[in-house]
């Protein structure tokens, strides 16, 4: 966070692939909400279409795209929160 904004490295397409392979391999739950959270910038950016695209890629089934969104929600909601000065914390 800069002077009350998030900030947040925008992601290229393959480097977001390759995230949600960490994710997915770590064996971390709820890997496709915590990636949406996560990366919600840089998904915010792209069609959700590209989703399904993704999950595919890392062997997950295209369904969870739902899940992903759900995640950018969230992670757009927390990150205006956060610029608010809240005291909501969250990690992932």
């Amino acid at each position: 966070m800069v002077d009350g904004n998030w900030v947040e490295r925008i992601l290229s397409k393959d480097e977001l692939t390759q995230e949600l392979k960490s994710f997915n391999d770590s064996g971390t739950t709820y890997e496709s909400v915590k990636f949406g959270a996560k990366y919600s910038t840089s998904l915010a950016k792209l069609n959700s279409g590209y989703y399904k695209e993704m999950l595919v890629l890392c062997d997950i089934p295209d369904s969870k795209s739902v899940e992903i969104l759900k995640g950018v929600q969230a992670g757009e909601f927390l990150k205006a929160e956060l610029s608010k000065d809240s005291k909501i914390a969250y990690s992932f």
